[in-house]
């Protein structure tokens, strides 16, 4: 029958519904075993992701000591820097030598502060030995003096180890010491000299005035003359002992010369002129910018009967400014030096009601002061009369040279002693200015760096700082010895 299967039929009917049900089962198997596997895969995920977590922190960590470390190493690099900037200070190392400073690299942190404190007792007792330094002994001085400042205008003065460069340098510290030499010595004279090419040229003549000579310089430097050639030492003292040579007998005559080169070309031998400066009684002082030159201590010694002093080298540029400065000071008379009445002239100052010529620069005006000799008309004072020679000053400028024979005493600093074992009220007021002595402390203790008084030894009164500089540059007297009353 059709409808009647066959057994051998039958078999492999049921031999694929048996392989069927296997290939179910394997499927089923094997999305079981991709379940299981996404399963491992992500736990592993969760246990990576643990690990990384840990790592993350544990290079933080790491960074952060690092970084630690670096601030560290840093800080010290910045004090052994600092401790290096001040051993060379203290051995005073040349312009050319320092490191450039920059303003952001001073500024202070809390972790500095007691370095603070320590650099600011520094500068204190620097500004304090600086003072006791001055020597206020009374010597005889020539306060009438006659001086030739010699400046170096050849080719090394170029260089530009002093800012903006030597010779543009010296002009401004010359300029700056003309204004305070005449504040100070008002009845003197300066004439400046160039030393440029081999050759000596006048800048401004002898003069009293010193706006004369500060336009010549402003006029150097305005034309931005370069420096060129060589120098020559021995034709710039000839030009100023040619200068020097009608001088009156009782003026002082004296040479700085401002020099930055290290050799002379001379035209003949050196010495001669210089023993002729000797006889003449012309003392030079020299102020080297580069180096020490044999010639330049042979001149200042010869000049100034053995003495080294006169012939510094100026390490960088405030110690230039700080040896010219000394230059304002009147030297002291030598040992057997004549002495002689000088006559002088003390005229008023008189405006006319039609102008009239001056005898001192031929040039019409309405004022002016008229010689009490021989009634010759000038225009500013002091000056020697052009007609009879005679020297025509004001009573307060021989009162502003008078305190160079009779120098005021250094005020003396109050030991930190006296308020801290209570002799004296730990606040006060300066009797100059009235105002509160400032009190320094450190910044861990309440130690006193400095009591910022300074006391006059006569009348016991104490100053401020600004005051005792005041007092020593300007005044030069004390306030508080000059309000007693004499009984």
């Amino acid at each position: 029958m059709v409808n009647e299967l066959s057994s051998d039929e039958e078999n492999i009917v049921i031999k694929k519904k048996v392989k069927q049900d296997v290939s179910g089962e394997d499927d089923d198997e094997v999305i079981n075993t991709k379940n299981r596997k996404r399963h491992l895969d992500q736990l592993s995920d969760a246990e990576v992701s643990d690990e990384d977590e840990d790592l993350e922190l544990k290079k933080k960590k790491i960074e952060e000591q690092e970084e630690q470390e670096r601030i560290k190493e840093e800080a010290s690099k910045k004090k052994e820097e600092e401790e290096n900037n001040k051993k060379n200070q203290q051995q005073s190392g040349y312009a050319w030598e320092d490191k450039i400073q920059r303003p952001w690299d001073i500024v202070g942190t809390e972790d500095n502060e007691a370095l603070q404190d320590q650099q600011l007792l520094n500068k204190i007792i620097n500004i304090r030995d600086k003072k006791e330094a001055v020597n206020t002994t009374a010597l005889q001085r020539g306060i009438i003096r006659s001086m030739i400042i010699i400046i170096d205008v050849s080719q090394t003065m170029g260089e530009k180890d002093y800012r903006p460069n030597r010779f543009q340098n010296v002009l401004n510290n010359t300029i700056f010491f003309i204004e305070e030499f005449f504040n100070m010595n008002p009845i003197s004279q300066i004439g400046v000299i160039s030393l440029k090419d081999g050759l000596a040229r006048v800048v401004s003549p002898l003069s009293g005035s010193p706006k004369t000579h500060i336009d010549a310089l402003m006029k150097m430097k305005h034309e931005r003359i370069e420096p060129r050639g060589f120098a020559s030492l021995q034709n710039g003292l000839e030009l100023a002992r040619g200068m020097l040579m009608d001088v009156s007998a009782h003026c002082t005559k004296e040479v700085v010369l401002l020099y930055g080169s290290l050799s002379s070309t001379d035209p003949g031998n050196i010495m001669d002129t210089v023993n002729v400066l000797k006889e003449q009684e012309i003392r030079v002082a020299i102020i080297g910018l580069v180096a020490q030159v044999n010639v330049c201590e042979k001149i200042c010694k010869i000049t100034n009967m053995s003495d080294p002093s006169y012939y510094n080298v100026a390490m960088n540029e405030q110690h230039f400014s700080e040896l010219l400065m000394e230059r304002i000071k009147p030297l002291p008379l030598a040992e057997g030096s004549e002495f002689a009445l000088i006559k002088m002239g003390f005229p008023t100052r008189i405006i006319d009601s039609t102008p009239s010529f001056c005898s001192c620069h031929s040039k019409l005006n309405r004022g002016g002061y008229y010689c009490p000799a021989c009634n010759s008309k000038v225009c500013n004072l002091p000056i020697q009369c052009p007609s009879c020679e005679l020297m025509l000053i004001l009573s307060t400028h021989l009162a502003r040279s008078y305190h160079h024979l009779v120098p005021l005493k250094n005020f003396h600093e109050v030991p930190n002693e006296e308020i801290e074992s209570g002799k004296i009220p730990k606040y006060a007021n300066c009797y100059s200015c009235k105002r509160g002595f400032p009190l320094l402390k450190r910044v861990n203790s309440s130690k006193l760096l400095s009591t910022m008084r300074y006391r006059c030894d006569d009348c016991k009164k104490d100053f401020c700082m600004e005051c005792d500089d005041l007092i020593h540059t300007l005044l030069h007297n004390c306030p508080g010895c000059e309000s007693k009353i004499s009984m």
